[in-house]
């Protein structure tokens, strides 16, 4: 279970291909998770990744053909979805001191959906005192 406290992790589906989606669930306590599923393509399927932010952030990146659901609770927290052309920019400044980016998207990362091959993740997020934000390109 990845878990971080007082400090900070990133996990790429990059790096890690789709491992990232087996790695679950991602656990920030007092501390920040940023997930980059943005700067490799994805298999077409289902997926689901569970999130919890106890005091903590979980920040996720998106390609957006990628349709997806947000589940779960939050008490005493919050979250937000962030999408469009300004999305890249907010990607670019979190993830360039660890993954070098091209100062634009990827074509893969902006194409529509293929609904004859979709990429559908539900999300289960458990948030107190903390965030999880979703950023879709």
């Amino acid at each position: 279970m990845p878990t971080t406290m007082f400090s900070s992790q990133l996990y790429s589906v990059s790096h890690s291909g789709m491992f990232v989606f087996q790695q679950g669930p991602f656990v920030a306590v007092m501390g920040s998770i940023m997930i980059d599923l943005v700067s490799a393509p994805i298999e077409p399927g289902e997926y689901q990744l569970e999130v919890s932010a106890t005091m903590g952030s979980v920040e996720v990146f998106l390609p957006h053909y990628v349709q997806f659901t947000v589940e779960g609770g939050v008490s005493m927290g919050g979250g937000n979805v962030h999408e469009g052309p300004g999305a890249w920019e907010v990607i670019k400044q979190k993830l360039r001191p660890q993954i070098l980016l091209a100062d634009r998207p990827p074509d893969f990362a902006i194409a529509e959906s293929n609904p004859e091959r979709p990429v559908r993740i539900r999300f289960i997020t458990h948030v107190t005192m903390g965030s999880v934000e979703l950023y879709r390109l």
